[in-house]
């Protein structure tokens, strides 16, 4: 497998098949900081969180978690052909074709304060076999949890 090379402010963490990036990214979260990157090293989807410290209150900074979804429909049309419709159903289901590819969430401290800075993960999974075509235990359709919530 090629290595991942991150620009200097990230810090890349890579976890083995089994491993789940939201889980891990939101145990590490108060030690690592923003930039940490979780990556599982699988080969039948993508999986990654992502690690933010957003300088603003929590109940507008939750806005990071569309930016992401943008971002992985963006990097999914850069290999689907032009004519490919690619879209994002409210909140955190991709889907290619109108078929269930994946999704994203978000999580943050149970005990964050609305109108305080905290740190967050979100993780953004693209699952070319339609969740391998079933829902895993306490995930949404989406494969990826229900909407953006609390969740360590």
């Amino acid at each position: 497998m090629e290595p991942i090379r991150l620009p200097p402010p990230f810090t890349l963490v890579r976890l083995r098949e089994s491993g789940d990036a939201f889980a891990h990214a939101c145990r590490i979260a108060p030690e690592s900081g923003a930039g940490t990157l979780v990556y599982v090293g699988r080969f039948d989807l993508a999986e990654f969180a992502v690690v933010l410290e957003p300088r603003e209150p929590l109940c507008s900074a939750r806005r990071a978690f569309y930016a992401g979804m943008v971002a992985l429909t963006d990097a999914l049309r850069a290999y689907a052909p032009p004519s490919k419709p690619i879209t994002i159903d409210w909140p955190d289901a991709v889907r290619v074709d109108g078929g269930l590819v994946g999704g994203g969430r978000l999580g943050w401290p149970r005990d964050a304060d609305e109108d305080t800075p905290a740190a967050m993960a979100g993780v953004w999974r693209h699952d070319p076999d339609g969740c391998h075509g079933r829902r895993r235990a306490g995930r949404s359709p989406a494969c990826l949890g229900a909407r953006p919530g609390r969740v360590w």
